[in-house]
């Protein structure tokens, strides 16, 4: 049995321009499945679900950038409660712009006993600044933003106490990087598990992670689901060949939350049911959850 609680939480605000506001998609992975799977491995489910909202003149703000950086501090408020209580928050997100609630939360849950590490679990780096991106995505750019690469005033927003050392961050499953973008991960001396590593779950992996609990009083792991096989999410538009099935990562997740230092995980970019045919990629998250809170 899990030895902490469990506290699901639905961040559903994007963030992209041009784009909707918000993903039907963490309520539809928060679905009876999900809660069957977790009491069926031990796991205890703190009811009910939390789900982050905007309101009144928040939800009037003029651009989703700062929709999105308002958000994430609600988001981080309720992530901070819930560690404050010795609950394992679980982050259902709209995407990875939800990144610095997450971090914001644990952060301040620390009362500045130590830093917080992180462990990105991704295709892509999102280690971009307005600088350096192809593509203009704020989705490409929540690791350097959290990092203290750029964008200072959103993650003040967001409630992020201080910028997390870039030697703090693990990055694992790595295949689509932008060449300006791989230029920071070298400078800022960010670390690296390639996909073979990161499916064995063995020594390599192993290493990196506790040599990041070294350094670091806790540890949010975040999973984009694009680090996963493309037949596995369908309907997500940024996959990347070569990446494990949920099967092969979900005995990795499991070897990273043994480790002590682990304290939240975020399950991000869930193709919404609409464009995933048969469900699978929501049934592949509901796997990596399960397999992750189940090893705490």
């Amino acid at each position: 049995m899990s030895a902490h609680p469990v506290r699901v939480i639905r961040m559903p605000y994007i963030g992209e321009r041009n784009a909707p506001d918000r993903s039907p998609a963490p309520a539809e992975i928060d679905d009876a499945a999900l809660h069957e799977a977790m009491a069926g491995a031990g796991i205890e489910v703190i009811a009910p679900t939390a789900t982050v909202e905007l309101s009144g003149g928040d939800a009037k703000q003029y651009g989703a950038w700062q929709r999105v950086a308002l958000a994430n501090a609600r988001l981080g408020r309720i992530v901070e409660a819930a560690l404050r209580k010795d609950e394992m928050p679980v982050g259902l997100l709209a995407n990875c712009n939800a990144l610095p609630g997450m971090l914001a939360g644990v952060q301040r849950a620390l009362d500045g006993r130590g830093d917080v590490g992180l462990i990105w679990i991704d295709a892509h780096a999102d280690f971009n600044t307005p600088e350096t991106t192809l593509s203009g995505m704020l989705g490409g750019m929540p690791v350097a933003l959290s990092a203290g690469l750029c964008l200072h005033r959103m993650r003040g927003i967001a409630g992020m106490t201080r910028p997390i050392d870039p030697r703090n961050i693990l990055m694992c499953g790595l295949r689509d990087v932008d060449p300006l973008e791989r230029a920071l991960l070298d400078e800022h001396g960010v670390a690296e598990i390639g996909t073979e590593a990161l499916i064995a779950a063995g020594g390599e992996l192993f290493a990196a992670v506790e040599a990041l609990a070294g350094r670091v009083e806790a540890i949010y792991v975040h999973v984009d689901m694009d680090v996963l096989d493309p037949d596995e999410v369908p309907g997500h538009g940024l996959t990347v060949p070569g990446g494990p099935t949920s099967e092969q990562l979900a005995p990795a997740l499991a070897a990273i939350f043994h480790c002590r230092a682990v304290r939240a995980l975020g399950v991000a970019s869930t193709p919404p049911s609409e464009r995933d045919a048969g469900g699978r990629a929501r049934a592949a998250a509901q796997r990596l959850i399960v397999a992750a809170v189940g090893a705490k």
